[in-house]
């Protein structure tokens, strides 16, 4: 069975609701209203692509937005931090394309891009790197670091402009056959110093450092030196992207070394010729392997000595 309510009580009660129906109204409820901040999309598309020593960055640029960008020559930049990263740089309000001149060819670049409206950011863009310091021109590069230009191949093999590629297989050869080989071709050619060569070792996991220091005169004093640090390199100690098919293989040593016309004397075998060698499996200098007439791989340096 209902109960009715009283007619006073019934009074007060509608007084009470519509006193809270009209502070509400009035903006006078004591709850905080909640406001959705406007997302800001991340840079999308990032690419980077590197040609005659700059490096431009390029993105999808949207009119309403506006774009920093945050560059280093560590791997794992982040723009809220980037000041902790090596050679790090904070670039405003860039637009797309950006290009980037380095003042260091011996690093690699990292760079990622961040979107901002007003006093609002969004979360950094995905990173890219390059590595500016090469000018390709076709079969051939010239380092802008050293100044030096290389045969993208190894003797033996094809450069196919179609494929961006070193085609065929490297052929080994002694050094006198080297020198052979070199007198037929035109231009200054010749084979590399060890110091030359090891200037193109590259360690992509950064340890000792991307690029290693070659004009310390100590590397040409261990017998067997390791340039990158690692104990399981799976990949050639180059820049494939810049000298592509490099072959690397496990046993025997000998196999994956390259020749250099730096002789090595050994006063315990005095009747022996032996050259410095170059590996490129660990991305070293391999000091014993380069005795003639064992045949090791070749690639050669344009210009004089």
């Amino acid at each position: 069975m209902s109960k009715t309510i009283p007619h006073t009580l019934f009074k007060k009660t509608l007084t009470l609701s519509l006193l809270i129906t009209t502070l509400a109204a009035c903006g006078g409820s004591s709850e905080k209203e909640v406001t959705t901040p406007t997302l800001i999309p991340k840079p999308a598309n990032v690419s980077v692509s590197s040609d005659n020593g700059e490096s431009t960055i390029s993105w999808d640029s949207l009119s309403s937005l506006n774009y920093d960008l945050y560059l280093a020559t560590e791997d794992g930049l982040n723009f809220q931090s980037y000041a902790n990263s090596e050679n790090s740089q904070w670039i405003k309000n860039v637009s797309s394309p950006y290009i980037f001149k380095p003042n260091d060819y011996s690093k690699v670049y990292f760079f990622a891009l961040v979107a901002k409206s007003g006093s609002q950011e969004s979360i950094q863009s995905n990173i890219v790197s390059t590595i500016p310091r090469y000018d390709i021109n076709g079969p051939n590069i010239t380092d802008f670091k050293t100044s030096l230009t290389w045969a993208r191949c190894s003797i033996g093999q094809t450069w196919s402009e179609s494929n961006q590629n070193c085609e065929g297989v490297a052929t080994r050869l002694s050094h006198q056959e080297s020198l052979a080989f070199i007198s037929t071709l035109d231009g200054n050619w010749r084979l590399p110093t060890a110091i030359e060569l090891l200037s193109l070792v590259y360690c992509d996991n950064s340890l000792p450092d991307f690029f290693l220091n070659t004009e310390d005169p100590d590397y040409l004093t261990i017998k067997v030196h390791q340039g990158c640090d690692s104990d399981n390199l799976t990949t050639p100690t180059i820049d494939n992207n810049v000298f592509p098919n490099t072959k690397i293989e496990p046993i025997p040593l000998y196999t994956m070394l390259y020749r250099t016309s730096t002789q090595k004397y050994y006063s315990s075998s005095p009747g022996s010729t032996f050259y410095h060698s170059v590996n490129f499996k660990e991305g070293g200098v391999y000091l014993g392997g380069g005795n003639e007439p064992t045949a090791l791989m070749v690639r050669l340096i344009n210009g004089s000595d």
